[in-house]
C-alpha cells in the first residue's frame, strides 16, 4: 500500500502569510509538509514566479480552494493559479445553499463547474463543512451532491473534523466514497465540538488513517482555523502527530 503524503491547507496560516509570505512558506516546508493547498493568497506573485518558488522549497501545489463565488468561471483567479501551478485539483464548497430550495441549483452549478474544470485539465473536488451533513429532504446534502454527480468529474475532499461536527463517523464516509477521495482534510475536534490540533481531540486517527489508505487517499491535508494563535507551532505539532501514524 502506497504511503500517503502530508500537505497543508494554507488557510491554516493565513495571518502569517499576510505578514511574511515567503518566510511562512519556508517554515511550512521545513516542518516537513510536502504539498500545499492555496486559498486566496498567492503572495502577490505571478503563477510562473510562484511555481519556481515552490519548486525551490520542494513543495507541490496539491490544489487551489475557491469559495464558490466564481467556480464556474474559468477566467477567475483560482483557475488561473491552479493551471499555472500545475495543480491537479480545484476545490470548492457551497455551504450557504444547503436548503431544499437552493441545493438542487447548487448541484447543477457543481456539475457545470466540473465540466469546465475537466476541459481545463483539472478535477473538481467538493469540500464539506458541517452544513452539508444536514438533511435536504430525505438525504444528507453531501450525499445528494456526490451521489448525483459523475464520480470521475466530481470527487470529494472530505473534512473529518466537519464530518464529526455534522454528526457522522468519518470512517463510514471514507468507506462509502472510497476511490473518490484523492485528498482528506485532517483536523481534530474536542467534545465541545471546537477544533483542535491532531491528537488533542476525540477523533480516532488510528482508525481514520488506515481506512484512508485503503480508500486510495493520496494526501492527508492538515487544516486549522486561520486566526489560531501561534498557528505555525500548531502546524508543526500536527505534522509530527500525523507522520507518526503513517
Amino acid at each position: 500500500m502506497k504511503k500517503m503524503n502530508i500537505g497543508l491547507q494554507l488557510y491554516s496560516v493565513s495571518e502569517d502569510l499576510k505578514r511574511d509570505f515567503k518566510g511562512t512558506m519556508r517554515t511550512v516546508a521545513d516542518q516537513g509538509y510536502k504539498g500545499v493547498e492555496f486559498a486566496w493568497n498567492y503572495g502577490n506573485m505571478r503563477p510562473e514566479e510562484l511555481r519556481i518558488f515552490l519548486d525551490d522549497l520542494g513543495l507541490e501545489c496539491i490544489g487551489v480552494y475557491d469559495p464558490g463565488g466564481h467556480i464556474d468561471d474559468v477566467e477567475n483567479e483560482s483557475y488561473v493559479y491552479a493551471k499555472g501551478l500545475n495543480a491537479k485539483y480545484i476545490t470548492t464548497g457551497i455551504t450557504n445553499r444547503v436548503n431544499e430550495k437552493e441545493w438542487p441549483g447548487a448541484i447543477k452549478r457543481i456539475k457545470k463547474a466540473a465540466e469546465l474544470a475537466a476541459q481545463n485539465g483539472l478535477t473538481l473536488l467538493y469540500h464539506n463543512h458541517w452544513q452539508e451533513l444536514q438533511y435536504v429532504g430525505d438525504e444528507r446534502a453531501l450525499d445528494k451532491m456526490l451521489d448525483s454527480t459523475d464520480p470521475a468529474k466530481v470527487r470529494g475532499e472530505l473534512d473529518v473534523g466537519f464530518l464529526v461536527q455534522g454528526g457522522v463517523e468519518p470512517v463510514d464516509y471514507i468507506q462509502k466514497y472510497a476511490g473518490r477521495l484523492p485528498k482528506l482534510h485532517m483536523r481534530d475536534i474536542k467534545k465541545d465540538m471546537k477544533f483542535t490540533e491532531i491528537g488533542k481531540g476525540i477523533i480516532d486517527f488510528d482508525k481514520v488513517i488506515p481506512e484512508a489508505a485503503k480508500a486510495g487517499v493520496q494526501w492527508l491535508v492538515y487544516e486549522q482555523q486561520g486566526n489560531e494563535p501561534r498557528a505555525l507551532e500548531r502546524t508543526a505539532r500536527s505534522f509530527i502527530e500525523l507522520e507518526k501514524k503513517l
